[in-house]
Protein backbone atom coordinates (compact mmCIF):
# COMPACT_ATOMS: atom_id res chain seq x y z
CA UNK A 1 0.00 0.00 0.00
CA UNK A 2 1.40 3.42 -0.97
CA UNK A 3 1.93 6.26 1.53
CA UNK A 4 -0.75 8.32 -0.22
CA UNK A 5 -3.30 5.49 0.18
CA UNK A 6 -2.43 5.18 3.87
CA UNK A 7 -2.98 8.92 4.41
CA UNK A 8 -6.35 8.81 2.63
CA UNK A 9 -7.44 5.82 4.68
CA UNK A 10 -6.38 7.47 7.94
CA UNK A 11 -8.28 10.64 7.11
CA UNK A 12 -11.44 8.73 6.25
CA UNK A 13 -11.71 6.79 9.52
CA UNK A 14 -12.63 9.97 11.44
CA UNK A 15 -16.01 11.64 11.19
CA UNK A 16 -17.39 14.35 13.48
CA UNK A 17 -14.41 14.16 15.86
CA UNK A 18 -14.54 10.38 16.31
CA UNK A 19 -14.04 7.06 14.54
CA UNK A 20 -16.35 6.17 11.66
CA UNK A 21 -16.81 2.40 12.29
CA UNK A 22 -17.36 1.27 8.68
CA UNK A 23 -14.26 3.07 7.40
CA UNK A 24 -12.34 1.92 10.45
CA UNK A 25 -13.35 -1.68 9.69
CA UNK A 26 -12.09 -1.26 6.11
CA UNK A 27 -8.84 0.17 7.43
CA UNK A 28 -8.31 -2.67 9.94
CA UNK A 29 -9.46 -5.68 7.90
CA UNK A 30 -9.14 -4.49 4.27
CA UNK A 31 -12.67 -5.53 3.28
CA UNK A 32 -16.19 -4.09 3.58
CA UNK A 33 -18.21 -5.27 6.58
CA UNK A 34 -21.53 -6.99 7.03
CA UNK A 35 -23.60 -5.02 9.56
CA UNK A 36 -26.30 -6.06 12.02
CA UNK A 37 -28.15 -3.38 13.96
CA UNK A 38 -29.72 -3.81 17.42
CA UNK A 39 -32.01 -1.07 18.78
CA UNK A 40 -33.67 -0.32 22.14
CA UNK A 41 -30.51 -1.42 23.91
CA UNK A 42 -29.22 -0.63 27.38
CA UNK A 43 -25.70 0.08 26.17
CA UNK A 44 -24.21 0.48 29.67
CA UNK A 45 -25.16 -3.08 30.58
CA UNK A 46 -24.17 -4.32 27.12
CA UNK A 47 -20.68 -2.79 27.48
CA UNK A 48 -20.19 -4.33 30.90
CA UNK A 49 -21.27 -7.73 29.54
CA UNK A 50 -18.84 -7.55 26.63
CA UNK A 51 -15.95 -6.63 28.93
CA UNK A 52 -16.77 -9.49 31.31
CA UNK A 53 -17.51 -12.23 28.76
CA UNK A 54 -15.28 -11.26 25.81
CA UNK A 55 -12.41 -9.55 27.60
CA UNK A 56 -9.89 -12.12 26.35
CA UNK A 57 -10.72 -11.48 22.65
CA UNK A 58 -11.17 -7.67 22.84
CA UNK A 59 -8.14 -5.93 21.38
CA UNK A 60 -9.07 -2.24 21.78
CA UNK A 61 -11.81 -0.03 23.23
CA UNK A 62 -12.25 3.53 21.92
CA UNK A 63 -14.71 5.89 23.60
CA UNK A 64 -16.07 9.37 22.90
CA UNK A 65 -17.12 10.96 26.18
CA UNK A 66 -18.65 14.13 27.59
CA UNK A 67 -18.46 15.50 31.10
CA UNK A 68 -21.96 16.13 32.46
CA UNK A 69 -21.74 19.02 34.92
CA UNK A 70 -25.12 18.45 36.54
CA UNK A 71 -24.36 14.79 37.21
CA UNK A 72 -20.68 15.51 37.92
CA UNK A 73 -19.47 12.54 35.94
CA UNK A 74 -18.15 11.57 32.54
CA UNK A 75 -20.59 9.79 30.25
CA UNK A 76 -19.64 7.88 27.11
CA UNK A 77 -21.88 8.69 24.16
CA UNK A 78 -20.11 6.36 21.69
CA UNK A 79 -17.92 3.30 22.18
CA UNK A 80 -16.09 1.33 19.46
CA UNK A 81 -14.74 -2.12 20.40
CA UNK A 82 -12.44 -4.20 18.20
CA UNK A 83 -12.20 -8.00 18.51
CA UNK A 84 -9.59 -10.49 17.33
CA UNK A 85 -12.11 -12.28 15.09
CA UNK A 86 -12.48 -9.50 12.47
CA UNK A 87 -15.35 -7.92 14.39
CA UNK A 88 -16.16 -4.39 15.56
CA UNK A 89 -19.03 -3.37 17.85
CA UNK A 90 -20.22 0.22 18.06
CA UNK A 91 -22.35 1.18 21.07
CA UNK A 92 -24.29 4.46 21.03
CA UNK A 93 -27.00 5.96 23.22
CA UNK A 94 -29.56 3.15 22.81
CA UNK A 95 -28.43 1.05 19.87
CA UNK A 96 -25.48 -0.98 18.62
CA UNK A 97 -23.92 -1.85 15.27
CA UNK A 98 -22.07 -5.17 14.88
CA UNK A 99 -19.64 -5.16 11.95
CA UNK A 100 -18.14 -8.46 10.78
CA UNK A 101 -16.98 -10.43 7.75
CA UNK A 102 -19.23 -12.93 5.99
CA UNK A 103 -17.07 -15.77 7.32
CA UNK A 104 -17.96 -14.78 10.91
CA UNK A 105 -21.74 -14.65 10.53
CA UNK A 106 -22.46 -17.33 13.17
CA UNK A 107 -20.30 -15.57 15.77
CA UNK A 108 -21.97 -12.21 15.02
CA UNK A 109 -25.45 -13.74 15.14
CA UNK A 110 -24.74 -15.26 18.56
CA UNK A 111 -23.44 -11.88 19.75
CA UNK A 112 -26.62 -10.16 18.56
CA UNK A 113 -28.79 -12.58 20.54
CA UNK A 114 -26.70 -12.04 23.66
CA UNK A 115 -26.81 -8.24 23.41
CA UNK A 116 -30.55 -8.16 22.66
CA UNK A 117 -31.17 -9.43 26.19
CA UNK A 118 -30.18 -6.00 27.53
CA UNK A 119 -33.34 -4.26 26.41
CA UNK A 120 -33.67 -0.62 27.38
CA UNK A 121 -36.76 0.15 29.39
CA UNK A 122 -38.90 2.71 27.66
CA UNK A 123 -39.79 5.75 29.70
CA UNK A 124 -43.44 6.30 30.26
CA UNK A 125 -44.76 9.07 28.09
CA UNK A 126 -45.86 12.09 30.06
CA UNK A 127 -49.58 12.63 30.27
CA UNK A 128 -50.83 15.49 28.14
CA UNK A 129 -53.51 17.79 29.45
CA UNK A 130 -55.30 20.20 27.13
CA UNK A 131 -58.23 22.55 27.40
CA UNK A 132 -60.91 22.37 24.74
CA UNK A 133 -61.99 25.84 23.68
CA UNK A 134 -64.27 27.21 21.03
CA UNK A 135 -63.12 29.74 18.47
CA UNK A 136 -64.36 31.05 15.14
CA UNK A 137 -63.19 27.87 13.39
CA UNK A 138 -64.83 25.46 15.83
CA UNK A 139 -63.31 23.46 18.69
CA UNK A 140 -59.61 23.86 19.45
CA UNK A 141 -57.10 22.25 21.81
CA UNK A 142 -55.10 24.61 24.01
CA UNK A 143 -51.86 23.26 25.47
CA UNK A 144 -51.29 23.71 29.21
CA UNK A 145 -47.57 22.94 29.30
CA UNK A 146 -46.71 26.23 31.02
CA UNK A 147 -49.06 25.59 33.95
CA UNK A 148 -48.22 21.89 34.18
CA UNK A 149 -44.49 22.66 34.33
CA UNK A 150 -45.07 25.34 37.00
CA UNK A 151 -47.65 24.10 39.54
CA UNK A 152 -48.34 26.03 42.77
CA UNK A 153 -47.89 29.29 40.87
CA UNK A 154 -49.69 32.61 40.64
CA UNK A 155 -51.09 33.36 37.18
CA UNK A 156 -51.52 37.08 36.51
CA UNK A 157 -53.84 38.07 33.63
CA UNK A 158 -53.67 41.78 32.86
CA UNK A 159 -56.42 43.55 30.91
CA UNK A 160 -58.59 40.49 31.45
CA UNK A 161 -61.85 41.95 30.12
CA UNK A 162 -62.04 39.38 27.31
CA UNK A 163 -61.43 36.54 29.77
CA UNK A 164 -63.90 37.39 32.56
CA UNK A 165 -66.75 39.16 30.73
CA UNK A 166 -70.22 37.71 31.30
CA UNK A 167 -70.83 34.83 28.86
CA UNK A 168 -74.22 36.27 27.96
CA UNK A 169 -72.32 39.20 26.47
CA UNK A 170 -69.18 37.62 25.00
CA UNK A 171 -70.27 34.02 24.21
CA UNK A 172 -66.71 32.89 24.85
CA UNK A 173 -65.22 29.71 26.35
CA UNK A 174 -62.56 31.61 28.33
CA UNK A 175 -64.74 31.63 31.48
CA UNK A 176 -65.08 27.84 31.42
CA UNK A 177 -61.34 27.42 30.99
CA UNK A 178 -60.61 29.84 33.83
CA UNK A 179 -63.04 27.99 36.11
CA UNK A 180 -61.48 24.62 35.21
CA UNK A 181 -58.04 25.92 36.14
CA UNK A 182 -59.02 27.69 39.35
CA UNK A 183 -61.95 25.69 40.74
CA UNK A 184 -62.50 22.60 38.58
CA UNK A 185 -60.90 19.18 38.38
CA UNK A 186 -57.62 20.71 37.21
CA UNK A 187 -57.37 23.00 40.22
CA UNK A 188 -56.42 20.13 42.56
CA UNK A 189 -53.60 19.17 40.21
CA UNK A 190 -52.32 22.62 39.23
CA UNK A 191 -53.03 24.54 42.46
CA UNK A 192 -52.79 27.83 40.58
CA UNK A 193 -53.96 31.14 42.05
CA UNK A 194 -55.27 33.60 39.46
CA UNK A 195 -55.12 37.41 39.63
CA UNK A 196 -57.06 39.34 36.99
CA UNK A 197 -56.87 43.08 36.36
CA UNK A 198 -59.54 44.86 34.35
CA UNK A 199 -61.15 48.27 33.85
CA UNK A 200 -64.82 47.57 33.20
CA UNK A 201 -67.57 47.50 35.89
CA UNK A 202 -68.01 44.51 38.18
CA UNK A 203 -71.51 44.12 36.76
CA UNK A 204 -69.94 42.89 33.51
CA UNK A 205 -67.93 40.13 35.23
CA UNK A 206 -69.41 36.66 34.83
CA UNK A 207 -71.43 35.72 37.91
CA UNK A 208 -69.74 32.30 38.14
CA UNK A 209 -66.46 33.99 39.04
CA UNK A 210 -68.05 36.04 41.82
CA UNK A 211 -69.59 33.14 43.75
CA UNK A 212 -68.53 32.35 47.31
CA UNK A 213 -65.65 29.93 47.53
CA UNK A 214 -64.18 31.06 44.21
CA UNK A 215 -63.42 34.74 44.70
CA UNK A 216 -60.77 35.14 47.38
CA UNK A 217 -60.66 38.93 47.29
CA UNK A 218 -61.49 41.92 45.13
CA UNK A 219 -59.92 45.34 45.29
CA UNK A 220 -60.92 48.45 43.42
CA UNK A 221 -58.18 50.96 42.73
CA UNK A 222 -60.20 54.16 42.82
CA UNK A 223 -59.22 57.75 43.39
CA UNK A 224 -56.96 58.60 46.32
CA UNK A 225 -58.38 60.87 48.98
CA UNK A 226 -57.32 64.50 48.87
CA UNK A 227 -54.79 64.05 51.68
CA UNK A 228 -53.21 60.90 50.19
CA UNK A 229 -53.17 62.46 46.73
CA UNK A 230 -51.35 65.53 48.08
CA UNK A 231 -48.78 63.35 49.89
CA UNK A 232 -48.10 61.28 46.78
CA UNK A 233 -47.78 64.41 44.61
CA UNK A 234 -45.24 65.87 47.02
CA UNK A 235 -43.34 62.53 47.11
CA UNK A 236 -43.16 62.61 43.30
CA UNK A 237 -41.62 66.08 43.41
CA UNK A 238 -44.60 68.15 42.24
CA UNK A 239 -45.78 71.42 43.84
CA UNK A 240 -49.40 70.88 42.78
CA UNK A 241 -52.07 71.93 45.26
CA UNK A 242 -54.77 69.27 45.29
CA UNK A 243 -58.32 70.09 46.36
CA UNK A 244 -60.17 66.90 45.40
CA UNK A 245 -59.64 63.10 45.16
CA UNK A 246 -57.47 62.09 42.19
CA UNK A 247 -56.27 58.96 40.42
CA UNK A 248 -52.59 58.02 40.38
CA UNK A 249 -52.44 58.81 36.65
CA UNK A 250 -53.79 62.31 37.31
CA UNK A 251 -51.32 62.89 40.15
CA UNK A 252 -48.33 61.68 38.13
CA UNK A 253 -49.23 63.80 35.09
CA UNK A 254 -50.40 67.14 36.53
CA UNK A 255 -49.56 69.20 33.44
CA UNK A 256 -51.41 67.09 30.90
CA UNK A 257 -54.83 68.15 29.74
CA UNK A 258 -57.68 65.85 30.76
CA UNK A 259 -59.87 64.43 28.01
CA UNK A 260 -63.39 63.16 28.62
CA UNK A 261 -64.33 60.46 26.08
CA UNK A 262 -67.84 60.52 24.75
CA UNK A 263 -70.21 58.07 26.40
CA UNK A 264 -71.12 55.21 24.05
CA UNK A 265 -74.72 54.20 24.46
CA UNK A 266 -75.42 50.47 24.45
CA UNK A 267 -78.78 49.41 23.08
CA UNK A 268 -80.72 46.19 22.70
CA UNK A 269 -79.98 42.87 24.41
CA UNK A 270 -76.47 43.80 25.63
CA UNK A 271 -77.85 46.80 27.53
CA UNK A 272 -80.46 44.63 29.21
CA UNK A 273 -77.75 42.14 30.28
CA UNK A 274 -75.58 44.88 31.80
CA UNK A 275 -78.50 46.37 33.71
CA UNK A 276 -79.35 42.93 35.13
Amino acid sequence: MSNQQEILNLNSIFQQHFLEPKNFFMYCYQQPPCITWVDMLNTEKALKYLKDEYGDVITRIYQYSKYERKKRRTEFSRTVITFRDNCIVELCSDWADILYTHEDYEMANALVKELSRFRRREKRKDFEINLVSKDSDGMDLKSMDLLIDNPDSILVIEDAENVITDRRISNDSSISNLLNISDGLLSDFLNVQVICTFNHPLSMVDAALMRKGRLIAKYEFGKLSTGKAQSLSKHLGFDTVIHEPMTIAEIANPHEKAYSPKQVEVIGFRRAVQEN
